[in-house]
This record gives C-alpha cells, structure tokens and sequence, in this order.
C-alpha cells in the first residue's frame, strides 16, 4: 500500500471513529437492566439484521470470533432471555439463533430512537449521498 493510500485509509478511518463515537459513548441501553457487552450487543444486531437464520457459524464469521467463543455468547443472551436457539431442519448438527420477541422489539425501539437523534448529523448529505455513503461502507464490511 502507497504512502498516499495509507493516508486516505487514515482519515477514512478517524471519520468513521468520529461519526460513531456519538453511539459508542451513549449511556442508552437496549435491555434496560440486563447488562451485556459490546459482542454480545453486536451479536444481537447481526441476528436482528441478518437476511435468514443465524447460525453459530454465521456468528462466528461476522464478530470474528471462535464458534465456541460463540456457543459461550449465545448461552449467556439465552440465560438472559435475548435469544432462543432452535433446531435447524437442514443440519441436525447446527443451530438457529434467533431473537426472543422483547428482544427484537428492544433492537428495534434503540434503533429508532438512535436515528432520530442521529439524523441531524447527516443533514448536510442528500440522499443519495447518504445511499453511496452507506453502500461504500457495506463494501468495507464485506471484504473485511
């Protein structure tokens, strides 16, 4: 990688920390007094967002992690009762991970209420912009 590419990956990077921060340091939580940590918060939207059913291995692949480290976060959302884990009518080996119903309903409410006191911040973009913006982002994610 160029030096001037390292630069532009720099200040790509400083302005995604920026433009995050603001979510990051919130003090709102999703699950009122049931404490989680920020895997298993990202666990929670992967399987809020994901386009089928979720499985240990899907998990694994999107946070990065073993699918033991998986197994170990799931159990805990389950003892919590965030998530169900259910057979998989393909695979008697694998699992469906999915979100209780108070669960889901708590994503969706932070969620909202996280775009609503976000959108000022993108008020400067048009839309189609904020749709470039976004599917430039989904492009980083992928190949990461």
């Amino acid at each position: 990688m160029d030096a001037a590419r390292k630069v532009l990956v720099g200040e790509v990077l400083g302005a995604i920390v920026a433009a995050g921060r603001p979510l990051m340091t919130e003090r709102r939580h999703p699950f009122g007094d049931v404490m989680i940590t920020a895997t298993q918060m990202h666990a929670l939207f992967v399987v809020a967002h994901h386009a089928g059913p979720v499985t240990v291995g899907d998990l694994s692949t999107e946070l990065g992690v073993t699918p033991g480290a998986v197994t170990q976060l799931v159990d805990t959302l389950r003892t919590r009762g965030l998530v169900t884990r259910e057979d998989n009518p393909d695979d008697a080996r694998s699992k469906h991970i999915r979100l209780t119903d108070a669960a889901a309903r708590s994503v969706s409410e932070f969620e909202s209420a996280a775009i609503a006191r976000s959108q000022w911040r993108f008020a400067d973009l048009a839309d189609d912009e904020l749709e470039n913006l976004a599917a430039l982002l989904r492009r980083v994610r992928v190949h990461a």
